[in-house]
């Protein structure tokens, strides 16, 4: 499934979901590459409220 496809689930199901923006890639070399350090990078900054902002729809 695309990012597309699914912020569209989400915002079917009324889940709230946050855009941000990917690690700078020294942080990236550092921490590994693994979708699960993502995962956690971009968790950590929507709790800090360092987001870009609310997900996009299409019209």
């Amino acid at each position: 499934m695309d990012g597309a496809a699914l912020s569209r689930f989400l915002s079917r199901e009324n889940v709230q979901a946050a855009e941000v923006n990917q690690p700078a890639r020294a942080t990236r070399r550092e921490r590994g590459k693994a979708d699960a350090v993502d995962a956690e990078a971009a968790a950590h900054t929507v709790l800090s409220g360092r987001t870009v902002g609310a997900v996009r729809r299409r019209r």
